[in-house]
């Protein structure tokens, strides 16, 4: 043991100070082979081995190390480099692709084993080994944003590679479930959900994105969005009209108003009509919805629910608003 830690001294000061990594290398080796049991030893021996690119010496040395491990994240990194070593300076893909399996067998979720084993499966063409790669990562692991993750690079393999849309779909809807706020995610189902023409699971995927929007633009957008859908491809006039209203109550918005007034119109709802066309003349900015709007609003209250005297004075505010505006004007006539 004495011998061995004189040499490890005279191989530091070696490399350390005197720059000889020859010497160096001379008496990390005599320190390993009179106390192999040292990790110390082992370690730096083979770091200078590794800088050399003496692979076969490397490889050995990480053996010893081997036989002295017992921790599972230690032997699959252990395994985990000599894969590298056979794939990367030995070009021998299958020995690697053999210590990277046996270096998941200790630690299933490892990320740089799984790079490497898909890695190795993307070049050879075998996606449903990558599929399967995948799929042990995902069990391996209980953080959700990793499994989301995971879940995507599937959905794009079905969809890119293997020509499987509704299996990707069924991908990508889990890894949404499992990481909403992944907009990379979102984006994708939003597609593939419009190209299948699920209008209702497009719908519940933009009420999501809505609420977790980071400016009441965005979410005025995406809740407008899902009531077009709910009008025009799922004929829910309601539910359009209630998710309008959900976002107008937190932020009144001018397209929003007039949205509501047309599903309102086309339902013959005339006095909730009339009350969102004053809440779009409240809410006014441009000068030709300041005359338009007024407008609607007075003949909505002269026609329908015969209040004359009201819509008098809507005309003439629709008019102050634009004196050449001339519905307005012939409707004072």
């Amino acid at each position: 043991v004495r011998q061995a830690r004189l040499h490890h001294h005279l191989a530091v000061v070696f490399e350390e100070r005197l720059d000889d990594p020859y010497s160096a290398l001379f008496h990390y080796q005599r320190a390993f082979e009179l106390q192999p049991e040292s990790l110390t030893y082992v370690r730096s021996a083979r770091r200078i081995h590794r800088a050399r690119q003496n692979w076969t010496m490397v490889l050995e040395l990480i053996d010893a190390e081997l036989r002295q491990a017992s921790a599972p994240d230690l032997l699959a990194h252990l395994l985990w480099q000599k894969g590298l070593i056979f794939e990367d300076w030995l070009a021998n893909r299958e020995t690697a692709r053999a210590f990277y399996e046996q270096a998941l067998v200790q630690d299933a979720g490892n990320r740089h084993v799984l790079h490497r084993l898909k890695r190795l499966a993307a070049r050879s063409g075998d996606y449903e080994a990558m599929l399967e790669i995948c799929r042990k990562a995902i069990s391996a692991t209980e953080d959700r944003k990793r499994r989301c993750l995971l879940y995507a690079e599937v959905a794009q393999i079905q969809q890119e590679q293997l020509g499987q849309p509704e299996q990707a779909t069924e991908s990508y809807s889990v890894a949404f479930v499992a990481d909403p706020s992944n907009a990379t995610v979102r984006d994708a189902l939003k597609r593939l959900y419009q190209q299948q023409r699920r209008w209702g699971d497009l719908v519940d995927v933009l009420l999501t994105e809505g609420d977790l929007a980071a400016s009441e633009r965005q979410r005025t957008m995406c809740y407008l969005a899902s009531a077009w859908i709910c009008r025009d491809r799922l004929d829910q006039s309601d539910r359009a009209l209630e998710l309008l209203s959900r976002v107008r109550e937190q932020a009144p918005d001018l397209l929003v108003l007039r949205e509501m007034g047309d599903l309102l119109s086309s339902s013959g709802r005339h006095e909730d009509l009339a009350r969102t066309s004053q809440q779009r003349l409240e809410s006014l900015e441009e000068t030709v919805d300041a005359a338009a709007v007024p407008h609607q609003l007075a003949e909505l209250l002269e026609q329908p629910l015969g209040q004359a005297e009201r819509a008098v004075e809507h005309y003439r505010r629709a008019v102050e608003a634009n004196p050449s505006y001339l519905p307005a004007l012939h409707a004072l006539e």
